[in-house]
């Protein structure tokens, strides 16, 4: 009786937002994840808040560090904008919106099913939506706040078919535009909402509730959707700045490769890897790509579930055409959501991700209602928890149970980068961007006073060691990674201080990419630690050259330090062309104000230490040290 009260309909929606906070409270205490950057954090334009949002329609929404620019979804940078605006940088205010978000996903997710399957009972709609909401496969989403596109995307398509369903049944035209803008703002946000051109009209046939002509003024309606997407990004967004996206081969072979059965084989193994991680997700990761999973083999076991998979499928559909059920339109939902993802007519980043099962799971649910209630049995009208079978009851508390679980425990790997990354390599030691993330949070961490104290000596030493042997197996499996030679030759340039064991990395590097600057510098500081001046100012000049934004400061520091060892008097000179010519005047300044300060030349080194004061008077490193300056040239002075 309690039960019967508790499961009530009244009460479904109080349900699937607690479920939503209680799986993911502990998401709240968690820091950035990977690729949160490109939404959120100090220094993306979003933290501007509402001042941000003109800016945000007119650029695209990834620009990271390495040049690549690319995808529009301002919608996704907009919350964020807003968040910023309300919150200030909160972390936690940015993960509650997201499990918000995610609660508002299973609502409209919900008023989908009960619109669209109507002759079944309110606890088998339930059902399927708690399924839902209890897939461990969903924690990168709602975990990962770069992840907040796929969520905004969900709940836009969601609220763009229900519109078009209730058009279909009221042919009231009033629906017709929040459908077009439903699925507008989808498109803003992500291009999940793709396949939906099919999946609406397929299912409303279906289900009796739109004749053949009406296809077409769905379709209509979905070009129209599109073309608002495609003209907002048309005329706001900057057109002088080129879109690049530059793929290495460990995300994936297959944007590499040609051969038309590679494609096929990476299609069965992609379909194999979701069905298996919507079944038993055990090993989730942040990121697969080259070498975690086969995309080379019909007979690996991802690819013979996925061929088993498919046939399954296949033989569903076209048998049960006529007279569909749940589990035909499980297979629809699933099969048409994940399509995008599958590798055949395009490559998917990383091969294979959690977040692109998203979407598919709501197939995946109506699916595994099917067999828990139906399989076997026929559909009674008035179906409650009450009228279960023992198995019926106890199958779904054990996977809520483990479910929920694994849920928790997956959100506490989502802590913060290093954590996540750590936790996901050991679990993919073959994974060449897992150890190239990993590896690169490692120096942040170690390079990071604050974040420093948090380790002994003898843990930085054991984690550097075992760094350095994963990224030599990484080169070993991908030796294009450049990457990975650059991580190897930092680790043993700044924290081994062994210049002559980094320089080989270090070229190696350099040959795969002749234009980073980064690595550039490196060479020349290896140079300078090994005494060869004349190779070190080269390659430090060089490295000035190829800094197109004129913000690195690098290599003029070690220029300086060069200089003021070999000669003073040619490094002010050098540093004065720079002043002359602009470049980052504060920083200039305060190394021509060095520069004397080491040849005990108080007076000109206190008079560029104010320069650089003038131009940025919050300095108080600066301000400080010419205090202590003007005190010690008094005192000589008396």
């Amino acid at each position: 009786m309690l039960l019967k009260k508790i499961f009530a309909p009244k009460n479904h929606r109080i349900i699937l937002v607690l479920t939503a906070f209680i799986l993911y409270g502990n998401t709240l205490t968690n820091g950035y994840g990977l690729d949160d950057e490109f939404v959120t954090g100090p220094d993306n334009i979003t933290s501007k808040g509402i001042k941000a949002i003109p800016r945000i329609f007119r650029t695209y929404h990834v620009n990271d560090e390495s040049g690549n620019m690319y995808e529009y979804r301002p919608i996704v940078k907009v919350t964020f904008a807003l968040q910023h605006q309300l919150f200030g940088l909160n972390i936690m205010a940015g993960h509650f919106i997201n499990v918000l978000l995610y609660a508002i996903c299973l609502l409209v997710l919900l008023r989908l099913f009960k619109l669209l399957f109507k002759e079944y009972p309110p606890f088998i709609i339930f059902s399927a939506v708690f399924i839902f909401a209890i897939l461990p496969i969903h924690t990168e989403v709602v975990a990962s706040l770069k992840n907040r596109d796929i969520l905004l995307c969900f709940i836009f398509s969601i609220l763009g078919f229900i519109s078009i369903a209730k058009y279909t049944e009221t042919k009231k035209i009033l629906f017709i535009l929040p459908a077009i803008i439903s699925f507008g703002l989808a498109f803003l946000s992500k291009f999940d909402v793709f396949p939906f051109l099919v999946l609406v009209p397929l299912i409303l046939l279906k289900r009796g509730s739109l004749k053949v002509k009406l296809i077409v003024g769905i379709i209509l309606m979905f070009i129209v959707s599109f073309y608002s997407y495609k003209v907002a990004k048309h005329f706001l967004l900057d057109r002088s700045v080129a879109q690049v996206r530059t793929f290495n081969y460990f995300e994936s072979p297959l944007y590499f490769e040609r051969d038309v059965m590679l494609r096929v084989s990476a299609t069965f193994n992609s379909l194999g890897f979701y069905i298996k991680m919507l079944i038993f997700p055990t090993k989730m990761a942040s990121y697969y790509g080259y070498n975690t999973i086969s995309v080379y083999s019909f007979t690996s076991f991802f690819a013979l579930l996925g061929l088993a998979g498919f046939a399954g499928m296949a033989y569903v559909f076209f048998k049960r055409f006529k007279k569909p059920d749940l589990l035909w339109y499980g297979i629809v939902f699933f099969g048409l959501s994940i399509s995008m993802y599958l590798n055949f007519a395009m490559p998917a980043p990383g091969i294979v991700a959690d977040r692109f099962a998203f979407f598919a799971s709501t197939g995946f649910s109506l699916i595994a209602v099917y067999f828990l209630f139906y399989y076997r049995n026929n559909p009674k009208a008035n179906i409650s928890f009450a009228d279960l079978k023992p198995y019926q009851k106890m199958i779904p508390g054990i996977f809520l149970v483990l479910f929920s679980f694994l849920i928790v425990m997956r959100n506490k790997e989502w802590k913060n980068k290093y954590v996540l990354f750590e936790a996901d390599a050991k679990k993919y030691p073959e994974s060449v961007k897992l150890a190239l993330l990993t590896t690169s949070q490692l120096i942040i961490n170690i390079s990071d006073p604050n974040k420093a104290k948090e380790m002994t000596e003898g843990e930085k030493i054991r984690k550097i060691r075992e760094a350095e042997q994963i990224l030599k197996r990484s080169i070993q499996t991908d030796s294009s990674c450049g990457g990975c030679y650059n991580n190897l030759s930092y680790m043993y340039l700044t924290f081994e201080r062994q210049p002559a064991e980094a320089l080989p990395y270090l070229k190696l590097a350099y040959k795969r990419d002749t234009t980073k600057k980064e690595v550039i510098c490196n060479i020349g500081i290896a140079y300078f630690r090994l005494g060869q001046v004349d190779l070190a100012k080269k390659y430090l000049k060089l490295a000035i050259l190829h800094d197109t934004k004129g913000d690195f400061s690098v290599p003029y520091e070690v220029l300086q330090d060069l200089y003021t060892r070999t000669n003073p008097s040619e490094g002010v000179k050098f540093l004065k062309e720079k002043l002359d010519q602009g470049i980052q005047p504060e920083l200039m300044n305060v190394l021509i104000g060095k520069t004397f300060f080491e040849a005990r030349d108080t007076l000109n080194s206190i008079y560029y230490y104010k320069a650089a004061l003038q131009i940025n008077p919050n300095n108080s490193n600066v301000a400080d040290f010419i205090t202590k300056l003007e005190i010690k040239f008094n005192k000589k002075a008396w």
